[in-house]
């Protein structure tokens, strides 16, 4: 999406998250200080640098959320944005955003259910749903996948399942664990959920509200983990988004009153209650720190993140559009060079292309299959990770290396290296020379270039 379009995004969820604290946080300095919490907590700035749908995807989770929760926290009498019609919308847009959205849906059918709201939850299961029912029906008319290559090749489970797969499968979750990004995103999920599960002495609609907010925030999140992937800050957003209103609204209410509470429980001087004051309150920090750095890491990254896109994904697109608009050029991170250039593009990691996508479901990807493809589409020349490739013996070996350039400091880039070949051997002494060309005229000084053997 434009730039413009996220920082619009962004200030619709920033506006959105301070009207929603407005129940819980009626001091308005308390609710800027909150918001700025909220924004680096989230965090707010690298999904609106990030150029994608991921912003305006955070704010309809939220406002789901919302909606979900107000309609659990009633008490028979609903707000307008709580009816059942309101609900079910605000599902279906989510999933048609992301289907990632699968998760909070579900999460939030299952609290309409625990609340024995039995018409809502079906009416919100079957919006949600339907999102994914159109785009099967146009996807299978077309001969297509039923589901986007993105969701079955990124979700780690793209063959089918026998019964020792099926097994690890199921223990996903606890194999993910050595990954840091699933160590944060648990430790966010245990600090959260005792939150919820801290006491209130005043039954308030708020904190009612609240709890089934990050009720649906730690089943949505475990469905995420089990199903999805964790993109450092993007792909879990729209949870995060959910859980950082609740959450911060939750310990708005808190503050005094459970203060008291864990002075009195302090004085008694009891190991035991002791001991509960020292658990809660140190998950409750520890998840409150772990958020915060994994908040702040973002918001720094931000500055060499973009140069990272700019050193690499841009020049790529730059070499496209200024010396081979005519010819058809073949990549495995097909972002920047498809949306910016004109000409048709091979996608050799099969995000955007079947017949990759189906050969590497089907475990039959490999140097001579992307060899066949390359040479049936009239390729020209090809951009690729080489590391990405090896687990499928590597590109082949008659193509002509064109150079490498590589960047300093990666950050987001699929990898630091980008290796250029090419393709149509008939052509090579043109392609070369073109690309001697740009990187002379063209490529930033910051760029290490590798030049081909002999040149």
């Amino acid at each position: 999406m434009p730039f413009w379009l996220n920082l619009f995004a962004g200030v619709v969820i920033v506006l959105t998250t301070g009207a929603l604290l407005r129940t819980t946080i009626p001091s308005e300095a308390f609710r800027l200080f909150a918001l700025l919490i909220f924004i680096c907590l989230l965090p707010l700035p690298p999904l609106i640098f990030i150029g994608m749908e991921h912003s305006l995807h955070v704010w309809l989770a939220i406002l789901l959320g919302w909606t979900v929760a107000s309609r659990l926290a009633s008490d028979g009498r609903f707000a307008w944005w709580s009816n059942w019609l309101c609900i079910a919308l605000l599902a279906a847009l989510n999933v048609a955003f992301r289907f990632d959205a699968l998760s909070l849906v579900g999460a939030a059918v299952l609290a309409l259910f625990v609340a024995r709201m039995w018409r809502v939850a079906i009416a919100v299961a079957c919006a949600g749903w339907m999102p994914v029912i159109v785009y099967a029906a146009v996807a299978y008319a077309h001969g297509a996948m039923l589901l986007p290559h993105s969701i079955i090749l990124k979700s780690g489970h793209i063959s089918p399942l026998d019964g020792g797969q099926f097994i690890q499968f199921l223990l996903h979750i606890p194999n993910q664990l050595p990954n840091p990004l699933y160590i944060a995103m648990i430790c966010i999920l245990l600090g959260t959920t005792t939150l919820m599960c801290l006491p209130l002495r005043q039954r308030s609609w708020g904190r009612v509200w609240a709890n089934w907010a990050l009720f649906v925030f730690a089943v949505g999140s475990v469905i995420h983990m089990q199903f999805s992937a964790l993109g450092g800050f993007r792909y879990e957003a729209y949870l995060l988004g959910v859980a950082m209103v609740a959450s911060i609204g939750k310990l708005a209410m808190l503050t005094s009153e459970w203060r008291c509470g864990a002075l009195r429980l302090w004085e008694s001087r009891t190991a035991i209650s002791r001991a509960l004051v020292v658990v809660v309150v140190g998950a409750i920090l520890f998840s409150m720190a772990v958020s915060l750095f994994r908040g702040v890491t973002g918001i720094v990254r931000v500055p060499g993140s973009v140069r990272n896109i700019y050193e690499q994904q841009i020049q790529m697109t730059a070499l496209v559009r200024k010396v081979f608009s005519q010819d058809v050029v073949a990549v495995n991170d097909i972002g920047a060079v498809a949306y910016y250039g004109e000409n048709p593009v091979l996608d050799l990691w099969g995000l955007a292309d079947s017949e990759v996508a189906n050969l590497r479901i089907e475990g039959a990807y490999d140097t001579e299959s992307i060899d066949r493809i390359a040479n049936e589409r009239d390729v020209s020349m090809a951009m690729v990770y080489d590391r990405w490739f090896e687990r499928y013996g590597g590109v082949p070996e008659h193509w002509i290396s064109g150079g490498q350039w590589t960047i300093q400091n990666n950050l987001v880039c699929g990898h630091h290296t980008v290796s250029l070949y090419v393709v149509d051997d008939n052509d090579s002494d043109r392609i070369i020379r073109e690309i001697k060309k740009f990187n002379e005229k063209h490529l930033p000084p910051s760029v290490i270039v590798v030049a081909p053997e002999g040149q």
